[in-house]
């Protein structure tokens, strides 16, 4: 049976031994398997995925406040059955007033990470807007000419506020998966680990999805992809950060160097013309109050 001690061969026993020490008979936990209860005597809310499929940060957060939470367990097989939480796993981070209260590598190799999420449980929502891009001028835009040929401008007719949107023409090549793809580089590095979700206002003619890259450099980014689209008319493409995984090598979400869009699932050698009308980062937070 040894191949069905998860405990042991998860490195959970620590895990378990700080629960004890650290929490309440009464207070609620929420973890991947049973083991947890067997274990702490803790009530536990199980986040299987027959349970709960394809969870992410924003369906979480209800468990946490409907349950009233007050330690989430993150460890290695719930990052592998729950890959919209898998960041919290491989790059553990504070979020939405969470804080870090355990993290640990076993004799095994595996990471166990616990969060208070007492704040989201009881507290109320605070939201900060943090303007990355307003549109108005190219000075930092560039069509990515791996993708096809492009050109950019400003369009005072076409927008949603201010003066200007950015207009881009662009001629798609003869590739696996055509796409539209600009490149934003700001003057400095942008931290997003301590921001929720980014929003992106795109007006686009057509695609079967966007997808978006935070790149610490050529060789260190991550990706997040949605496929919420509205066509030939403004929209909002809103991506958790949480949803961004590591695409290539050993990103930071502290140092975005560079951030890049693509309008994918188009047709070869085409022109297409998308207009991008700002992009705004939120940071969202519980807090308790009274």
């Amino acid at each position: 049976m040894e191949g069905w001690n998860y405990p042991k061969n998860f490195d959970w026993s620590s895990a378990f031994e700080w629960i004890t020490a650290n929490t309440s008979p009464q207070d609620v936990i929420a973890a991947r398997y049973s083991y947890f209860v067997w274990y702490t005597d803790r009530p536990t809310v199980i986040l299987s995925p027959d349970i709960y499929p394809n969870l992410n940060v924003t369906s979480l957060v209800e468990i946490i406040r409907n349950f009233k939470v007050k330690y989430l367990v993150i460890e290695q097989t719930l990052a592998w059955h729950q890959k919209g939480l898998s960041s919290l796993y491989y790059s553990p981070t504070p979020f939405l007033g969470a804080e870090i209260v355990y993290n640990k590598v076993g004799p095994k190799g595996y990471r166990t990470v616990i969060y208070n999420v007492t704040k989201i449980a009881f507290g109320e929502l605070l939201r900060e807007g943090v303007v990355i891009d307003r549109g108005e001028s190219l000075k930092y835009w560039q069509p990515f000419t791996y993708y096809g040929n492009g050109s950019l401008s400003l369009d005072s007719e076409n927008r949603i506020e201010g003066n200007f949107s950015i207009k881009v023409t662009f001629t798609t090549k003869n590739l696996p998966d055509p796409s539209v793809a600009i490149t934003f580089t700001p003057l400095e590095t942008l931290n997003f680990s301590t921001l929720t979700y980014i929003t992106i206002a795109i007006k686009i003619p057509d695609g079967r999805d966007i997808a978006v890259k935070l790149a610490t450099d050529d060789k260190n980014y991550f990706t997040a992809t949605s496929d919420k689209l509205i066509f030939e008319s403004w929209f909002n493409v809103t991506i958790p950060v949480s949803s961004f995984q590591p695409s290539l090598g050993n990103p930071s979400m502290k140092r975005i160097s560079f951030l890049q869009i693509y309008v994918r699932g188009l047709e070869p050698n085409k022109t297409y013309q998308i207009w991008i009308d700002g992009i705004t980062a939120y940071k969202e937070e519980y807090f308790l109050t009274g």
